[in-house]
């Protein structure tokens, strides 16, 4: 066995310079995911006004006849909401906008419906962050507490990081033969920042390589990913190579997450 893998890293070694004669350089690359890691992102990309000021919560678009506030379904992590204490199953009951440089504090704007927090929320300034004051109740009781509001494409940028940096990582591998690691988001992550529930963790990278020889150089590669913000298919087989890749910049991840339930709101 030992001189068996010995021919094989011998045979490994000897097919470096070849890969190099023939064009092959393009297989020593770090992988997609740590490209997309890496890659430095502008809001424009995300397709979102930038003016769009982004609470965290989950609402129903529906208003019931003696509704008096408006109920959280769902607190996205690491939203404004959530810093500020905010929890699913609180209502909200008003949000006061910032004071302006030498006026009266302004009035509290009453909200019973997605819309009216909508509304509430357009009405800012467009600058980055914003600070209101909410009214909420919960457990029948008042609270008030300040938000830090943030636009949209700076929390979607926000998620984005903790993916990479949170996504649970898999893999196995036989040194000169074979290399094999995924990245999959679980399903309490998906629950915390998409507000969906699934049952099994999402495959959302995957890595395949034959006959590894020194770092990314291979003499086949599979390379799959379907991420927020973009995909890249790659095969690799030597001396060939064929790429897909595009820049889609979608609100999920490529259908890999259902979308949020019918009848509600994300502001």
């Amino acid at each position: 066995m030992r001189r068996a893998l010995a021919r094989l890293a011998a045979l490994s070694v000897a097919l470096v310079p070849i890969l190099g004669a023939s064009g092959c350089g393009v297989l020593s690359r770090t992988s997609y995911w740590d490209d997309l890691k890496n890659k430095e992102r502008t809001d424009s990309e995300e397709g979102e006004a930038h003016a769009v000021h982004f609470i965290g919560v989950r609402v129903s678009d529906e208003v019931a006849q003696f509704q008096v506030g408006v109920k959280l379904l769902h607190v996205f992590g690491s939203s404004p909401a959530a810093r500020a204490g905010l929890e699913a199953g609180d209502e909200l009951r008003s949000i006061t906008p910032p004071r302006a440089t030498g006026a009266d504090k302004p009035a509290k704007v009453p909200v019973r419906s997605a819309e009216d927090v909508r509304k509430a929320l357009a009405a800012l300034s467009t600058a980055a962050r914003e600070t209101v004051e909410v009214v909420y109740v919960r457990g029948g009781k008042e609270h008030t507490t300040n938000v830090d509001l943030v636009h949209l494409p700076a929390y979607v940028e926000e998620r984005r990081k903790r993916m990479f940096a949170e996504a649970a990582y898999g893999g196995s591998a036989f040194p000169f033969f074979y290399a094999h690691s995924t990245r999959r988001l679980t399903p309490s992550w998906i629950r915390t920042y998409f507000g969906i529930a699934v049952e099994d963790p999402v495959l959302v990278y995957e890595d395949f390589e034959l006959f590894p020889i020194f770092g990314r150089i291979s003499v086949m590669r599979r390379e799959t990913a379907d991420l927020y913000g973009g995909s890249r298919h790659t095969i690799v087989m030597w001396p060939f190579r064929i790429t897909t890749a595009n820049d889609d910049r979608t609100a999920d991840l490529h259908d890999l997450i259902p979308a949020r339930p019918e009848h509600t709101v994300d502001l």
